[in-house]
């Protein structure tokens, strides 16, 4: 979601509930609107200081046993940890321990639950497959008679191995060896999961195959818990929060009030829009100050909607990881904790980005305000003024009823604990007084603007009165579909509490979901379905050759800074996956850049540790702590560094592993092998990512996605393909199967756009190493295009909201509502959107510099203002008429972009 080794080490990763597992500014938000565990936005570093702190100084202490002799003795020795664990080399993998805490906490107690999960899972899969090894081969690699390496850059081989089947059948342990990393990679898991299976997979098959053989142990297998369990205690550590002490960093807490903050900022956005709208021309300076202030400041409020709505919908996934915490405190405590989350579920998946809904209803409030500029009065006459003023009065009571109605139960209906002990009763019919007071206002505000709009037709008005009217008209649309947004949720709350529905889906249940969407994709083994979408082939391929590569090298090369079954370099790209091909070069350098940090950067530090004498385990563990602290930091808070950060914190732990710091060249050889292992790793995988592009550069590939968006696929509609089915729609008595058409294909664009918007930075100029032939990417014009043409797909949203309408409305088929004399401008406008896309594309696919001559480029055969529809008082068609001239005004966007490109041939 952008984790530590999921979404540190991984660019572009989301954090998503495990698929292996399930669980799942502008203007200030005031005080009022934060629910009490919240901090206020400014001070969100303080949070990630806090947290980096927090971090730095626990692994610090955790740490201390392989830094200070003292404590070595203590808890190694004295505790005999060994023989308590049966785990003879538990104090050499101890730092795993601490690696996990750093990988793990992130930044809530839910994520780090999630994430250390993930860690064991994959840990426990990779030791389930050494112990079978270990089964079938009990000595594994162990050699009797070793030969004598040669000097050429290869080990010795095994001249007699201690299990003859070994010898006989080590074909099959390469093959496993190979083929788990192959599996883990193909794989539905989470990547987390993917790259700690991995990790440790090479490090028991590289130990399995060593001279040495299969010695059983379990030692990373229980530092892995004792790491995962501590990364948890971490996070419930107490903290002061300003007014008093919380536990930690626990999301369940904030998971019942997320409703109430959102239902806060909704009622916010419309009452102030209702005020807005209704109000008078501004006269003077002043008054014309306060209208834009209100304006911009209800478009701020709504641009923050989506953000509220994002946090709520993670903080409710998150929180289900935190579900044994409550159920430690007692039944009651955890099915208080259920309701609460169900309650959020609700109202975060009601929120969310889809089809109609909230959100979109919100977006139209915006435009509608937007383009109230106090500009348009000028147009008119004062008598027209005046006028105007006396008839929007007429709509203020209805108007206002209706708002406050709605607002209200939806303030109702978001108190978790209001809704417990009204809609838990038989005999509470409170909910329904308050739905049956919201439908009675819709319909009197329907018919009001009915009335209204024959009572003062503005047929024979000026364009400027009539633009004022279709304002207002579209306005009073978003009021009424909020009221139905309203009530449909209110609806679902109902059912949640009446119908007595489970709070949460049972763990047997949970686990066999999780089993089949990681081992299946609708119904496919997960290897057909890996080989079927070319993304996911690549991926798989790129990274099992990349991998093995470092595994076979890894294996048999020995000299310079090779030694022989060095599981090092295949690990290193195991938790370092490349997931885009296009920007490896410059990624694989980040990933270089954080190694060398991390392995080179300790050794430096710690090379005047051993000059303070009896002081010196005090300063090696300030050293940690200021190394750790720093790079936690920068992974929380640098958009540009954090991926190198999070690197840097993570392996750098392993170097400063030592009671008895010495400077001489041999620990400086060992660091610089170390190095030079992570080098040669890097580099097998940018040659690997480089030849597996086979051109399909970021560039390439957002340009081929731009035109599957616009046009289409064979087998899926494509933007403009969407508004030409819904002109059909529109003007013809078709079934609802064609709406679900179309809405399927919008969800199908919607999650295409999101995959362009993660590419954005991929095509960054800073992600290219060596210019080719090809005539620099316009980027600019790739980013503003990509900005219009998501507004087109808002108006796509706010058009399937339109035929939402109907079904409370009554009218179920456009074609007895819709104005087929709007057919001719909503034809132009499509016309316009295929020339403007067609110019869009032939500059992005343009491979020379040439310019593109002017008789290529055809001009926009409307503007917004060539609507010669007649005036229509029908509510949904004045909204459909509003769309496609916001439409039509993103076409133009985009052609002018494109003329300022640079790109075409102009008239001087």
């Amino acid at each position: 979601m952008e984790t530590n080794l999921e979404q540190g080490l991984l660019e572009g990763s989301e954090r998503t509930p495990l698929t292996s597992f399930p669980p799942l500014a502008k203007r200030k938000t005031t005080p009022e609107m934060l629910p009490k565990e919240s901090k206020p936005l400014s001070n969100k570093f303080y949070s990630k200081l806090s947290l980096a702190w927090s971090i730095a100084f626990w692994v610090s202490v955790f740490f201390i046993p392989v830094i200070s002799q003292t404590a070595h003795d203590w808890f190694f020795i004295g505790l005999d940890l060994k023989k308590v664990l049966h785990s003879p080399d538990f104090e050499d993998y101890w730092p795993n321990t601490v690696q996990l805490i750093v990988f793990t906490v992130y930044m809530s107690t839910g994520n780090t639950c999630q994430l250390a999960w993930q860690g064991v899972a994959g840990t426990l899969a990779a030791g389930i497959n050494q112990w079978c090894m270990g089964h079938l081969f009990p000595y594994g690699g162990k050699c009797e008679k070793l030969g004598i390496a040669t000097g050429n850059g290869m080990r010795a081989a095994c001249l007699q191995h201690t299990d003859p089947n070994y010898g006989k059948y080590e074909w099959f342990v390469w093959l496993d060896a190979i083929g788990f990393i192959f599996l883990c990679l193909a794989s539905n898991s989470n990547e987390n999961t993917m790259k700690f299976g991995m990790s440790w997979h090479i490090f028991y098959m590289m130990a399995f195959m060593s001279p040495t053989g299969y010695i059983p142990s379990h030692a990373v297998t229980v530092t892995t818990f004792f790491g995962a369990f501590l990364a948890i205690l971490v996070t419930l550590v107490p903290k002061y929060t300003g007014n008093d002490f919380s536990w930690g960093l626990l999301t369940a807490y904030k998971i019942g009030d997320h409703p109430k903050l959102i239902a806060n900022a909704m009622k916010q956005i419309s009452s102030d829009a209702v005020k807005f709208m209704l109000a008078d021309k501004p006269t003077d300076v002043e008054e014309r100050y306060r209208f834009k202030v209100d304006r911009v400041a209800i478009e701020n409020k709504v641009n923050e909607l989506p953000g509220i709505a994002a946090a709520m919908l993670n903080d409710h996934e998150v929180s289900w990881w935190e579900g044994w915490l409550f159920g430690l405190r007692g039944a009651s405590s955890l099915e208080r904790f259920r309701q609460k989350r169900s309650h959020c579920g609700i109202f975060a998946h009601s929120f969310q980005d889809d089809i109609g809904g909230f959100d979109d209803v919100a977006c139209i409030i915006k435009r509608v305000t937007m383009d109230a500029d106090s500009s348009t009065f000028r147009a008119m006459e004062k008598a027209g003024i005046d006028e105007m003023s006396k008839e929007r009065k007429e709509l203020r009571v209805p108007l206002e009823a209706l708002n406050n109605a709605s607002m209200d139960l939806l303030m109702k209906i978001s108190d978790w604990q209001w809704a417990q002990e009204h809609l838990t009763s038989e005999d509470d019919a409170s909910l329904d007084v308050a739905t049956d007071m919201v439908n009675k206002r819709w319909k009197d505000l329907y018919d009001q603007y009915h009335n209204w709009t024959q009572t003062h037709p503005v047929q024979a008005e000026s364009p400027a009165r009539q633009e004022l009217r279709r304002n207002m008209s579209v306005f009073v649309f978003a009021i009424l579909q909020l009221a139905k947004e309203v009530i449909d949720l209110t609806k679902k709350v109902k059912a949640k509490y009446k119908g007595g529905e489970k709070t949460e889906q049972g763990l047997a249940n949970l686990m066999m979901e999780a089993f089949k969407s990681t081992w299946f994709s609708n119904g496919t083994p997960f290897v057909l379905s890996a080989f079927k979408d070319p993304e996911k082939r690549s991926f798989v391929l790129r990274n099992t050759l990349s991998i093995g590569i470092c595994f076979l090298m890894g294996n048999i090369l020995q000299g310079n800074v090779f030694h022989a079954y060095d599981a090092s370099l295949a690990s290193t790209l195991a938790v370092l996956v490349s997931h885009f091909p296009g920007s490896a070069f410059y990624k694989n350098l980040m990933r270089l850049l954080g190694l060398a940090i991390g392995n080179a950067l300790p050794i430096i530090m710690l090379a005047v540790v051993s000059l303070f004498g009896d002081y010196a385990s005090f300063v090696h563990f300030l050293a940690f702590f200021l190394f750790e602290l720093y790079f936690t930091l920068m992974y929380y808070t640098s958009p540009e560094w954090k991926y190198v950060g999070c690197i840097v914190a993570g392996f750098g732990c392993y170097s400063f592993v030592g009671t008895a710091v010495t400077w001489n060249k041999d620990s400086f050889a060992a660091g610089y092998c170390k190095l030079g292992g992570a080098t040669a790793a890097i580099t097998v995988q940018i040659v690997v990512d480089q030849v597996g592009q086979r051109g399909k550069f970021p560039r390439d590939i957002v340009v081929e996605n731009m035109r599957k968006f616009l046009y289409g696929e064979s087998d899926a509609l494509g933007l403009l393909g969407v508004f030409e089915k819904f002109q059909k729609y529109l003007s013809s008595e078709s079934s609802k199967e064609v709406i679900e058409d179309i809405k399927n294909a919008t969800k199908k664009l919607k999650e295409l756009m999101i995959a362009q918007q993660q590419m954005v930075s991929e095509c960054e100029a800073k992600t290219t190493m060596i210019a080719g032939p090809k005539p620099p990417f316009k980027l600019d014009l790739y980013k503003g295009a990509l900005t219009a043409v998501k507004e087109l797909l808002d108006e796509v949203d706010a058009l399937c909201l339109v035929d939402e309408f109907g079904e409370f409305e009554g009218m179920m088929f456009p074609a007895k509502w819709y104005d087929t004399t709007f057919d001719p401008f909503y034809t132009d406008v499509l016309v316009s959107m295929n020339r403007a896309f067609k110019l869009l594309m032939r500059i992005l696919e343009q491979n020379k510099e040439d310019l593109i001559s002017k008789m290529e480029v055809k001009e926009m055969i409307c503007n917004p203002r060539d609507d010669c529809s007649v005036e229509t008082n029908h509510l949904r068609m004045a909204v459909v008429r509003r769309i496609l001239t916001d439409s039509l005004r993103q076409t133009l966007e985009i052609e002018r972009l494109c003329c300022q490109s640079g790109s075409l041939e102009l008239e001087e």
